[in-house]
């Protein structure tokens, strides 16, 4: 039960983070993290590529100010 509400957690955040990223990008993002998913990656080395994401999206929002 525990890993399903983290499941749906982090798509959640991935529904948030796809707004800031472009499309193309977040598609390429995302389809990577489903394969991991499925292969049962654990939950905290797909958390850590969501940290990634986030940064991403943070250090090219810094360059284009």
């Amino acid at each position: 039960m525990k890993n399903v509400k983290t499941e749906e957690r982090i798509f959640w955040k991935l529904e948030e983070i796809q707004k800031f990223l472009p499309e193309k990008s977040f598609d390429i993002i995302f389809k990577n993290l489903e394969w991991k998913r499925n292969k049962r990656i654990s939950g905290d080395k797909i958390k850590e590529e969501i940290f990634k994401i986030v940064k991403y999206k943070i250090l090219t929002e810094k360059k284009k100010k």
